[in-house]
């Protein structure tokens, strides 16, 4: 079973792309922000896109709150053991720790747009933090790093099997 966490709906396209292409079976987790319109973005892409997913909220101010409040959330996380779980976010202080906490075999950053690019650099500079990539990017990899182009095939067929829909 795979683990996805996001927190934008650029990273929400990519978890999908991953999903389809993986078909596997998965947890997706939406981490709402309490800000602006994002939360309801993330939730009306999620829909439209028909994927089953969770939302939680854990904010940098308040964690221990907000982990009593996501406890069942916490526990899974805690308990199972993933094959693979992608994060939304290289620059997310949640979603590293999230990652030091959950059992997984293999973890992969979503495409975050430049973020991405800009993360590449840093790993290239510093390359005992090499992450691996599922990214719409051409990236050289950096030795022991893997990088999975996503063409957002499987997004295209979407939208054009439902063209009568909008996004």
């Amino acid at each position: 079973m795979n683990l996805f966490i996001v927190e934008s709906a650029l990273q929400l396209l990519c978890a999908f792309e991953a999903i389809k292409k993986n078909e596997k079976p998965y947890i997706l987790y939406i981490r709402l922000t309490g800000r602006g319109q994002n939360d309801k973005h993330l939730v009306s892409c999620a829909n439209f896109l028909q994927l089953q997913f969770s939302t939680f909220i854990l904010r940098p101010t308040s964690p221990q709150l907000d982990i009593v409040k996501n406890i069942l959330i916490w526990l899974k996380l805690f308990s199972k053991k993933f094959e693979t779980v992608y994060f939304g976010s290289y620059y997310s202080g949640i979603l590293r720790l999230i990652r030091i906490i959950t059992r997984h075999n293999n973890a992969v950053y979503l495409d975050d747009g430049l973020a991405t690019l800009r993360a590449q650099d840093e790993i290239y500079l510093y390359p005992s933090k090499s992450v691996n990539w599922f990214t719409l990017f051409d990236i050289e990899p950096i030795s022991g790093q893997a990088i999975e182009i996503n063409n957002f095939y499987y997004l295209k067929k979407y939208i054009n099997k439902n063209d009568n829909l909008y996004l």
